[in-house]
């Protein structure tokens, strides 16, 4: 039986205030659990991962509901959508297969025809269509295969260029084309390389261009939904300072380092890349019986290492509380805008002891421009003073072309840092932020401009303009949420409220009123989390 608990932010009782408008957010996922990998699906994000009684787990931001998808025996992955996730499950027969979950229920697939006791496939990674589960399948007690189990076309047993190799798929591209992973070589290294079509083009090596030495680079862990961008570890018996690097593979550029944190000698692990390969995320390759450092985030951006925890900081992150780093990255968003992880716990000192995701302001986007004047059923400007374009309020006696309204921030009744910010007004006005609790889809005249929120309306804060913008809140403004409950209207999750900011114009246009002495930038439909 699924079981569903709501999980809000750890970060919830430490944020206040519109400072962290443009603060990523750190959320946490309780002690024993694993966060596996993430997506941003358009209009939620989706994490999954391993709870702490060993069965799967999906978890919406929108609701703040962590549901139990069942016991799975192997890391899952989410489909971009969210919709379709990938693990390896244990059948009534008492066999291990690679399965897919998709509307509550787990389906097993078949394995490549033998097991390696009770495994026949492993589940590892799942196409962004959600079509395309790779991993590995055993086709004799001893030797598994890289293998693809298609919805269409079934599975697939990609096998090796070596004579009978081991082989895995670790990542797969947004549509299952290229499968990125390794096979094993003689000596038993694990090799990186990479599937086409089905085909295993040639393994990943590096020839130094300094000694003319080629080396073997180890498996391949990560790549972009295109497949053109490939990360993995591991330079096979290079020297410094190749033995602490990790690696990238761009089909356009071929192979480069990228560089463990200054002063690492460990080999730096990258695990997952952005669509454009300007971001990878990853660890510095510590173990925790071998090493002499400490466990650390890496964050490459354009393949330049740096400390993630270190990044967060600086970006001004709350919720971090008294740790001194994250522990081990697993997967980032296609757009770089999530990235989730699992700390080191016992065996780190100073990691969280469980899962965790991180949403950067890049990602979110807390509410939708609506009540463009004239377009779309909304009425037309009154005054002659039509907008200059989309997503602003109509013209003004500035001849702006009209004022526009943005919203930045988490709408999260836990953690509200939705922050609003104008521009285009009259370069002094005084402005009002205005709450709905309804919309009318047409909008009704407003001065000298259109206005679609409505129901119950509350004036949030007031504002003067500088150089025609505001922002709000500011300083010891409450938050969006804690005043408009402090006005009376209590938000509750799920619900709707719809803003808009209106700005004295005493000059007033065209054939308006001579008390139409005021405008309203468009609105915007923002939608509150728990």
């Amino acid at each position: 039986m699924l079981q569903a608990l709501r999980f809000l932010p750890l970060a919830a009782c430490l944020l206040t205030g519109s400072a962290l408008a443009q603060a990523p957010l750190y959320i946490e996922f309780g002690n024993n659990t694993q966060a596996t990998d993430v997506t941003a699906t358009g209009s939620d994000f989706v994490v999954v991962g391993v709870n702490s009684l060993g069965n799967g787990f999906r978890w919406s931001f929108n609701t703040g509901v962590m549901t139990d998808i069942g016991p799975v025996t192997s890391s899952p992955r989410v489909s971009a959508d969210g919709n379709v996730i990938a693990a390896t499950t244990t059948g009534l027969d008492g066999y291990d297969r690679a399965s897919r979950w998709v509307g509550g229920v787990w389906t097993q697939g078949v394995g490549l025809g033998a097991a390696s006791g009770t495994s026949e496939s492993v589940a590892i990674g799942i196409s962004a269509d959600g079509n395309t589960i790779t991993g590995l399948g055993w086709v004799t007690a001893q030797e598994g295969h890289c293998y693809s189990w298609n919805q269409t076309t079934g599975v697939h047993d990609l096998g090796g260029v070596q004579p009978n190799p081991s082989s895995r798929g670790n990542a797969i591209s947004a549509n299952g084309s290229v499968i990125a992973g390794f096979h094993d070589q003689a000596n038993g290294t694990r090799q990186g390389t990479h599937w086409v079509n089905g085909v295993e083009q040639l393994p990943f090596s590096f020839l130094d261009p300094v000694t003319s030495t080629t080396y073997d680079l180890g498996e391949a862990q990560g790549l972009n939904s295109a497949g053109t961008t490939i990360v993995g570890r591991v330079f096979y018996g290079a020297p410094a300072p190749y033995s602490s690097c990790g690696w990238r593979w761009d089909s356009g550029t071929g192979l480069s380092a990228l560089p463990n944190l200054p002063g690492e000698s460990d080999m730096a692990n990258p695990v997952a890349v952005t669509n454009d390969g300007s971001w990878i995320v990853g660890d510095n390759g510590w173990d925790p019986w071998f090493s002499f450092s400490t466990l650390q985030t890496v964050l490459w951006i354009n393949n330049v290492p740096q400390s993630f925890y270190g990044y967060l900081v600086a970006q001004g992150t709350q919720g971090l509380g008294a740790y001194t780093d994250l522990g081990w990255p697993a997967a980032i968003s296609r757009d770089g805008g999530l990235i989730c992880g699992t700390g080191g716990g016992f065996f780190a000192a100073g990691t969280p002891s469980g899962g965790w995701v991180v949403i950067l302001p890049s990602a979110y986007e807390p509410g939708t421009s609506i009540c463009d004047p004239g377009s779309a059923g909304v009425l037309a400007c009154p005054c002659g003073n039509p907008p200059s374009g989309s997503g602003v309020g109509c013209n003004n006696s500035a001849n702006t072309g009209g004022a526009k309204l943005t919203a930045s921030g988490f709408s999260s009744l836990a953690v509200d840092s939705l922050h609003f910010t104008t521009s285009g007004e009259k370069p002094t006005a005084t402005s009002i932020v205005l709450q709905g609790t309804g919309v009318s889809t047409s909008g009704v005249l407003f001065g000298q401009g259109v206005r679609c929120a409505a129901g119950i309306l509350k004036r949030l804060y007031v504002k003067t303009a500088s150089a025609g913008a505001i922002s709000a809140p500011t300083g010891a403004d409450l938050s969006v949420h804690a005043r408009s409950a402090a006005l009376g209207d209590t938000i509750v999750a799920g619900t709707h409220r719809y803003y808009g900011v209106y700005y004295r114009d005493p000059n007033v246009l065209g054939g308006c009123a001579a008390i139409d002495t005021y405008n309203i930038t468009q609105q915007i439909d923002v939608t509150w989390n728990p």
